[in-house]
C-alpha cells in the first residue's frame, strides 16, 4: 500500500495531473494539499491501483485502423494514430475506433464512405511521395512549398519550365511587390529540373496505383483495346470495324476514286511551295476555306472531312492544276469521278456521324444494335430513292446534279448500289440481331422479355420480383441502364452481376 501510495503520488505532484485523477475516481475533494489526497487515495485503494493500471497502459495499432483513414508513426510499443487524409497525429490514448472515426466524421466527412483499399492507397501514396516529413513538421510554409511544385508539375509542361521562366518571374515579381522578405520564402519552392521530373513521376504513379486500385476493387470490369483514340480521349474500338464495312468493301471504282483523291490532297499539302501558293490563290477566288485537310491513316474516318473539303474547293483545285502537270489534274473536270467523290463524301459523312453516336460511356450493345438496324433500314430506302431517281438522300451528290443539270449516270448508280449492298451484309455480318432472351436486361419491366429470359428457377424468381417493384420502375426510367443495374447490386447480386457481366463483354 505504502508503495501504490507513492506511485500515485508522484503522479498527483506532476502539474496538470490533479484534475485528471480527481476526474477517473469521480470525487469530490479539496485539492489544496497533498495530504487531503493521499488519505483519499489509501480510502479508496482498488480505484487508485485501477487508475494506475490504466495510466500505464499503452494502445497498439490494428490494421483494421485503416478503414478510418488511419496508419501510425512511432514505434510499435507506443504508436501513435496518424490520419493519412491530413496528417494529424493524435494521442496513444485516442487509439480508440469511436475516436478514430468521429475524427474522419468531423474532419473528413467527404472521406466517410471510403472503403479500407482508399485510405491504404493513400497511405502508401502518402509514403512514397515522401510526404510524411513535412506533415509532422507542422510548418505551413514548407508544406505550401511542396504544393507548389506539384502545381507546376500538374500543368503538363516541359519540366525544364520552373527553372528557366517561372522561378525568375516569380522572384522578380514578388521582390517588387512585396519586398525582399517575401523572396526569401519563394526560394523554398524547390523547382530544379530534377524535382520537377519527380512531382511528375509521382502524379504518374499516383494515376497508376488509382486505376490499379479501381480495377482490383472492381468484381467486373472490360478492356477495350484500339490503335488510337479520338480528341476527347475516348477509345474508338468501333473505328476498325467502320472501316472494314466502308473501305473493304467499296468497288473497284470507287475506292479508286478515294485513293486519288488522297493522292490530290497530299500532292498540295505534302509540299510547302504548294500549301502556300493554293492558300493564297483560294484567298484570292475568296474561297470559304484557305487549305485542304490533310487525309492520316490513323484519323481513318477523317476521310469524311478530307473529301468534304475537296469538294467543296474544286474549282479552286483545277485553277491550281493548270500550272501543274499532275497526272491527276484532268480527273477535277471529270463529271463521273466527282459524281463519285460526292457520294464517297457523303457515305463517309454518314458513317462517321454514326461512329460518333456510339462513343459514350452510356452507351451499350443494345444503343448498338438500335442503331446498325436503323441504318440497314436507311440502306434499303437509299437503294430505293436511287433506283426512283431521287437523289436527295446523298446532300452533296444531289447539289452538285443540280448545279450542273446532270442526271446520275448509271455506270455511277451501279457502283453506288453494289456499294450499298456490301455495306448492308457489313452491318449484318458485324452486328447480328440480337436474340429476345437478353432483352430482360434492357428492359426487366416488360413482360414479354420477363417471359422470354433464360434464367434459372431461383433467377427467374428474382426477375419477377424486380419487375413488379413500381418503386424499381420509377427509378429504371431515371437512370442510365448500367447504372441501373449497379445500383441495385445488392437486392439483386445474381441477376445485377449477370447484367453487368453481359455489358463488360459486349461493351463499346
Amino acid at each position: 500500500m505504502v508503495l501504490l501510495l507513492d506511485i500515485v503520488m508522484d503522479k498527483w505532484l506532476k502539474p496538470g495531473t490533479t484534475k485528471d485523477l480527481t476526474h477517473d475516481m469521480s470525487i469530490e475533494c479539496d485539492q489544496s494539499t497533498s495530504q487531503d489526497m493521499s488519505n483519499i487515495l489509501v480510502q479508496n485503494p482498488n480505484q487508485a491501483q485501477s487508475l494506475v493500471s490504466q495510466r500505464g497502459k499503452k494502445r497498439k495499432y490494428c490494421d483494421g485502423y485503416m478503414k478510418y483513414g488511419f496508419s501510425y508513426v512511432g514505434n510499435e510499443d507506443c504508436p501513435k494514430p496518424q490520419c493519412v487524409v491530413c496528417g494529424e497525429v493524435l494521442s496513444n490514448g485516442s487509439m480508440k475506433p469511436s475516436l478514430l472515426l468521429q475524427h474522419l466524421e468531423t474532419k473528413h466527412a467527404n472521406y466517410k464512405n471510403k472503403e479500407y483499399s482508399f485510405f491504404k492507397r493513400l497511405a502508401e501514396n502518402n509514403k512514397r511521395l515522401n510526404l510524411t516529413s513535412y506533415i509532422l513538421s507542422g510548418n505551413k510554409d514548407y508544406k505550401n512549398a511542396v504544393e507548389a511544385s506539384y502545381r507546376i508539375a500538374k500543368c503538363g509542361k516541359g519540366h525544364t519550365i520552373a527553372v528557366n521562366l517561372i522561378s525568375p518571374c516569380i522572384t522578380d515579381d514578388v521582390r517588387c511587390m512585396l519586398g525582399e522578405e517575401h523572396v526569401r520564402k519563394m526560394t523554398t519552392i524547390s523547382l530544379s529540373n530534377n524535382t520537377i521530373s519527380r512531382r511528375i513521376e509521382d502524379m504518374s504513379d499516383n494515376v497508376e496505383m488509382t486505376v490499379i486500385g479501381r480495377i482490383e476493387s472492381s468484381k467486373i470490369f472490360a478492356i477495350q483495346v484500339d490503335e488510337s483514340t479520338d480528341v476527347a480521349n475516348c477509345a474508338i474500338l468501333l473505328v476498325i470495324a467502320r472501316q472494314s464495312l466502308a473501305c473493304k468493301n467499296l468497288p473497284g471504282e470507287l475506292k479508286l476514286v478515294l485513293d486519288e483523291a488522297v493522292k490530290v490532297v497530299n500532292f498540295i499539302k505534302s509540299q510547302s511551295t504548294n500549301s502556300r501558293i493554293f492558300k493564297a490563290l483560294c484567298e484570292e477566288m475568296m474561297s470559304p476555306h484557305s487549305t485542304l485537310l490533310l487525309h492520316t491513316e490513323v484519323r481513318w474516318l477523317s476521310r469524311d472531312k478530307v473529301l468534304t473539303r475537296l469538294f467543296e474547293l474544286r474549282h479552286e483545285v483545277q485553277v491550281f492544276f493548270e500550272d501543274h502537270t499532275f497526272f491527276l489534274a484532268s480527273k477535277l473536270h471529270d463529271c463521273n469521278w466527282l459524281q463519285a467523290l460526292s457520294y464517297l463524301s457523303d457515305i463517309f459523312q454518314i458513317i462517321n456521324k454514326l461512329n460518333l453516336t456510339l462513343q459514350n460511356s452510356s452507351i451499350t450493345i443494345f444503343n448498338v444494335s438500335d442503331k446498325t438496324e436503323s441504318m440497314i433500314k436507311k440502306i434499303d430506302f437509299w437503294r430505293s430513292c436511287l433506283e426512283n431517281g431521287q437523289t436527295e438522300v446523298f446532300e452533296t451528290l444531289h447539289n452538285f446534279l443540280s448545279e450542273n443539270k446532270l442526271n446520275l449516270s448509271w455506270e455511277i448508280r451501279k457502283k453506288i448500289n453494289e456499294h450499298l449492298n456490301g455495306l448492308k451484309s457489313g452491318f449484318q455480318k458485324y452486328f447480328p440481331k440480337l436474340e429476345e432472351e437478353i432483352y430482360c436486361i434492357s428492359n426487366p419491366f416488360e413482360e414479354q422479355y420477363v417471359q422470354a429470359a433464360k434464367l434459372s428457377v431461383k433467377e427467374k424468381e428474382k426477375l419477377i420480383e424486380l419487375s413488379t417493384d413500381s418503386t424499381l420502375n420509377a427509378e429504371f426510367k431515371g437512370h442510365f441502364l448500367i447504372n441501373f443495374w449497379a445500383n441495385i447490386s445488392r437486392e439483386y447480386e445474381q441477376l445485377s452481376d449477370k447484367a453487368l457481366l453481359f455489358f463488360a463483354i459486349y461493351k463499346y
